[in-house]
C-alpha cells in the first residue's frame, strides 16, 4: 500500500512543485517589471483631478522626465510578427502609447513631464501602428481596438 503512495506522490509533486517555482518566479516579475503601471497611470488620470493626478504621479512614477523607469519609454521589440505569443508585444506597445498620451494630456500645462511622455507616445505609436492593418491575423484581430483607444481624442 505505501509503494503506490510514494510513486503517486512522487509523480504528483514534481509536476506540482515546477508548478509553484514558475508561479513563485512570475510573482517576482510582477513585482520588479513595471508593466501595469501605465494603465494604473492612465486609470488615475481620469479619476483624480489635474491638480492631484501631477503630484500622485510624483510619488507613483517618478523619474518621468528623465526618462525613468527606462523599460516604459522603450517599445518593445517584436521578433516574429506571425508568432502569435511574441506578436502581443505590438499591443503593449500601442496600450503604452494610449497611456502616455493621456498621461501627458492630463498633466498641468508647463510640467516638465509633457514632453517625455508625449515623446514616448509617439515612439511607441511609431512602433504599434503600422501592424494594426496589412499584417498577421494573429495581430490584427485585436491590435485595431488598441489602436481605436490610441486615435481617439
Amino acid at each position: 500500500m505505501m509503494r503506490p503512495l510514494v510513486l503517486l506522490h512522487r509523480w504528483l509533486g514534481i509536476p506540482l512543485a515546477v508548478l509553484f517555482a514558475m508561479w513563485f518566479a512570475s510573482g517576482i516579475v510582477m513585482h520588479f517589471v513595471p508593466y501595469p503601471a501605465l494603465t494604473e497611470a492612465e486609470l488615475m488620470a481620469l479619476l483624480l483631478p489635474a491638480g492631484e493626478f501631477a503630484a500622485w504621479l510624483t510619488a507613483f512614477l517618478p523619474g518621468i522626465e528623465r526618462g525613468e523607469p527606462a523599460a516604459l519609454f522603450e517599445p518593445a521589440f517584436v521578433a516574429d510578427s506571425g508568432d502569435g505569443q511574441i506578436a502581443h508585444l505590438h499591443g503593449l506597445n500601442a496600450s503604452r502609447a494610449w497611456c502616455w498620451r493621456r498621461v501627458a494630456e492630463t498633466l498641468p500645462p508647463g510640467d516638465n513631464r509633457i514632453e517625455p511622455a508625449l515623446r514616448a507616445a509617439r515612439v511607441h505609436t511609431d512602433a504599434a501602428l503600422p501592424h494594426v492593418i496589412g499584417d498577421d491575423y494573429m495581430i490584427e484581430h485585436w491590435l485595431a481596438a488598441y489602436a481605436v483607444l490610441l486615435l481617439t481624442p
